[in-house]
């Protein structure tokens, strides 16, 4: 319906415009608006009131207008008059139902137009609920395709997140490995360093053995120093005694250091937020390991290079006064 009444809009406007065109250049506003009240009623069944015949015109005011067209209905009824050509019936009676049929053909106009008009402001109605209907959904069509342009954003952020996310859980990983090779080496360094101490613990106390026997051969003739002797092994064997005991410690606190370095990777593995200060710690320490085991192996040459010093000599003992046993 509203397709139809538009364009018998534009057909009324388009023959009203002609019409108006064709008329001389004199014509007063009085005959331009019952021209276009005449075509508009006549040939296209609209409804000519003032609003309406103003926007085909252009011209006039309202109130002015309006005068216009009481006449133009004035002279309408007058036309459309009907006659009745009954000769047999008297003059005042034809004239009298032929006003009658007049005013009743009138009523029945005025009926139309008014009924028109309540059918022209529904239509209306309707059309301007149909284009708030149409507008309210183009602005939600609008705020749909926003919504959805959000989303994609939403989703490529998202997106780009989780693979920044995915890079560092490999680059992670990546240093988990090196961090288990790390400790795996420095296992191994510490089984090294303790069959190292292991076996000069062994030449030690090889080198101890022989200087006990060479002892016990020269206590029959120097008893002196055999006296000598026994102070020098229990020296020796307290040394014995407190460096074994020093590796003992050393060993186990290098063996809780290690038992602690695993804990960290495994805490490491489980929270991977703290990867890098556990990683800086463990480097931290590594050094301090390193240290300590470079002080620990300086140590033991210490105590080597002492016990080696302390041990009597054999030329040491040609300067020893010999007193014969009687």
């Amino acid at each position: 319906m509203q397709e139809n009444s538009t364009v018998n809009s534009a057909q009324a406007l388009a023959a009203v415009s002609a019409a108006l065109d064709s008329l001389p250049g004199g014509a007063t506003r009085q005959e331009k608006t019952k021209l276009a009240a005449r075509i508009l009623f006549l040939d296209f069944g609209i409804y000519p009131s003032a609003k309406v015949v103003r926007e085909f015109t252009g011209q006039g005011s309202l109130t002015d207008i309006s005068r216009d067209l009481q006449h133009f209905w004035d002279e309408f009824r007058k036309h459309m008059r009907i006659k009745l050509e009954v000769p047999e019936a008297p003059v005042a009676l034809r004239a009298t139902f032929g006003e009658a049929l007049g005013k009743l053909w009138a009523l029945s106009c005025e009926h139309a137009d008014k009924r028109m008009e309540i059918f022209r402001r529904e239509c209306q109605e309707h059309v301007d609920a149909a284009q708030m209907a149409l507008e309210a959904a183009c602005s939600s069509r609008t705020e749909a395709w926003a919504q959805v342009d959000t989303h994609k954003s939403q989703l490529v952020a998202m997106q780009e997140r989780l693979d920044a996310a995915e890079k560092r859980a490999e680059a992670q990983a990546a240093e988990i490995g090196g961090l288990e090779a790390q400790v795996e080496g420095w296992k191994r360094q510490a089984e090294a360093d303790a069959a190292a101490r292991k076996q000069s613990e062994e030449k030690f106390m090889a080198e101890l053995e022989n200087e006990r026997i060479e002892r016990r051969t020269d206590a029959k003739r120097f008893e002196g120093e055999i006296n000598f002797a026994k102070r020098q092994i229990e020296a020796a064997r307290q040394v014995e005694k407190d460096v074994r005991e020093q590796l003992q410690a050393e060993k186990t606190s290098k063996d809780i250091e290690l038992a602690t370095y695993r804990q960290r990777m495994n805490k490491a593995e489980e929270s991977v937020v703290a990867l890098r200060a556990e990683n800086a710690e463990v480097v931290s320490q590594k050094g301090w390991l390193e240290k300590k085991v470079e002080e620990l192996q300086e140590r033991v040459k210490e105590l080597a290079k002492a016990g080696s010093a302390k041990a009597p000599r054999a030329p040491r003992r040609a300067a020893l006064k010999r007193t014969t046993l009687r």
